[in-house]
């Protein structure tokens, strides 16, 4: 009776989706800290934004999400943002492109047709960069990318996952690419 209980108990975890949602991000990183500032302790920085990242046409919001995301993280390591005194500076892009359908789907109207009404669910392919560079020779220093890909379309939690997921063993991390798997509530 003890083993059904158990078994059932397990079925309805599954079942209900435990609220967390994976994100797995392919991430790449790479290092090349000089000696010219710190990068621990009384660490300070800035954000970088390209020309094009002002115009209008660029989502403003996501920038501004994006970098609040990545001012989270960074003052996990003990880095805080203060434009005036900055020791590094620090960029953050993103692309994102949405697909009628994933990659390896393919549309068959003859067997739409047959099965009835086919619907196409959106696959969504994102990226991060987070670069950091030295405020006084503006050499990169530090470097890295999440790419994550899937039908979830919930964009600002994805994006913080990503960012965090970018920035994983931030300011030493394992050089080259590598999977971090970030779960989100639902």
């Amino acid at each position: 009776m003890r083993t059904w209980l158990v078994l059932g108990c397990a079925t309805v975890g599954l079942l209900s989706g435990c609220g967390v949602m994976r994100v797995d991000n392919q991430v790449d990183s790479h290092t090349k800290w000089g000696l010219t500032a710190p990068l621990t302790g009384n660490v300070s920085y800035r954000f970088e934004r390209t020309p094009s990242q002002e115009v209008v046409p660029y989502p403003l919001q996501l920038q501004a999400d994006l970098e609040q995301a990545v001012a989270t993280t960074l003052a996990s390591a003990g880095w805080r943002l203060n434009p005036d005194a900055a020791q590094w500076r620090v960029s953050v892009t993103a692309s994102h492109t949405a697909l009628p359908r994933a990659p390896w789907e393919v549309t068959n109207t003859r067997r739409s047709m047959a099965l009835g009404a086919f619907m196409e669910q959106p696959y969504h392919l994102r990226s991060v960069s987070v670069v950091v560079r030295d405020n006084t020779r503006g050499e990169v220093a530090y470097e890295t990318q999440a790419r994550h890909d899937g039908r979830w379309n919930n964009s600002p939690i994805i994006w913080q996952a990503m960012v965090q997921a970018a920035l994983a063993e931030f300011p030493k991390p394992p050089a080259g690419p590598r999977v971090i798997n970030v779960d989100i509530p639902r």
